[in-house]
């Protein structure tokens, strides 16, 4: 029984007293105190497979993982002494629910990374395929944006191109109606309007080609800009392990048996607070926990008792006995 001494620490089960108990009362418990090591290693292992899919690294995935397990071998341990065994009320129910709800929470995020490492094969698959659709899907997405980006330059330098073409014809017809025309006053009018339109669309000009000029840089910068942007993306969809799609594609695919599964861990994590609900006032080891702990009150409160006559004497000259009740039931 003695190398089973640090298990059964983990729930903080009294070695000494269990050791008074039968050996098949120890082999209870030394049972319960194996599930739920199990329980926390398993809790652990998922954890640091889950953070290491979500942050690949391996560090902070093992510290979280730690952690975790450290939490739920402590709630177990709360719950485990926790439980009072008592007839159950409505109060009593609502607590024990509670706590199989919080149970339930940490067997489903244990039993998600260790599917996931079961159906490896299967998931590993999957991603590879959502991963090829997810770099389809963004490249075909940026072309559409690369097309649009590109087609609205094209329509800007046409419009600007049009309109310095508009410009020039118009300078030509004026052109057109001074050499038809004789009256020298006429001549003089149409001459004013070439050089105004001349001089405005030289303006015009020098504008048009500078804004042309840097819509043709845009454009040839485009096709720079969408590789850029696709290998952005590729590096990230490489690193992504798309742990919801995981999730997701095992609940699609595999429903009856991750729901199987999921019933199992929550039947494993839930197994030592029911073993205590029913072992608490019915079996040997609480039992004796509890004829120990009267027997020490008994022993406290005789002392007590003892001390209080003495003093009530010495003080005030008169024996007075202090009443002989007990609020504790053996």
């Amino acid at each position: 029984m003695t190398e089973h001494k640090h298990i059964l620490s983990l729930l903080g089960i009294d070695f000494t007293i269990l050791l008074q108990c039968s050996v098949k009362e120890q082999n209870k418990y030394v049972f319960v105190s194996r599930v739920v090591a199990f329980n926390v290693l398993l809790a652990t292992f998922g954890i640091i497979y889950l953070f290491h899919l979500l942050f690949n690294n391996l560090a902070i995935a093992i510290v979280v993982g730690l952690m975790w397990g450290l939490i739920l071998l402590n709630l177990k341990r709360f719950v485990f002494h926790s439980v009072s065994g008592k007839s159950m009320t409505l109060g009593v129910f609502i607590s024990i629910l509670l706590k199989l709800m919080v149970f339930a929470f940490f067997a489903v995020i244990t039993a998600f990374p260790l599917q996931l490492i079961i159906c490896n094969k299967s998931v590993n698959e999957f991603v590879s395929e959502f991963k090829e659709s997810k770099r389809k899907e963004i490249s075909e997405e940026i072309d559409l944006i690369s097309k649009s980006e590109r087609f609205l330059l094209n329509k800007k330098i046409s419009e600007l191109e049009t309109d310095l073409k508009q410009k020039r014809d118009l300078i030509d017809n004026q052109k057109l109606k001074l050499a038809e025309t004789t009256d020298a006053i006429l001549r003089a009018e149409i001459t004013h309007t070439i050089e105004v339109l001349t001089a405005e669309y030289e303006k015009r000009q020098t504008v048009s080609n500078g804004l042309i000029g840097d819509y043709k840089a845009q454009l040839t910068k485009l096709d720079s800009k969408k590789e850029h942007e696709l290998e952005y993306y590729n590096q990230i969809i490489a690193v992504s392990n798309f742990v919801v799609q995981r999730g997701e594609f095992l609940f699609m695919s595999k429903p009856y048996f991750t729901r199987i599964f999921f019933l199992l861990f929550v039947c494993l994590f839930w197994y030592p607070l029911l073993f205590k609900q029913r072992a608490t006032h019915r079996w040997e080891y609480d039992k004796i926990k509890r004829k120990i702990e009267f027997e020490m009150i008994k022993t406290e409160f005789d002392a007590f008792k003892e001390n209080y006559e003495k003093n009530f004497a010495e003080k005030f000259g008169v024996k007075r006995s202090y009443p002989n009740k007990y609020y504790l039931n053996e």
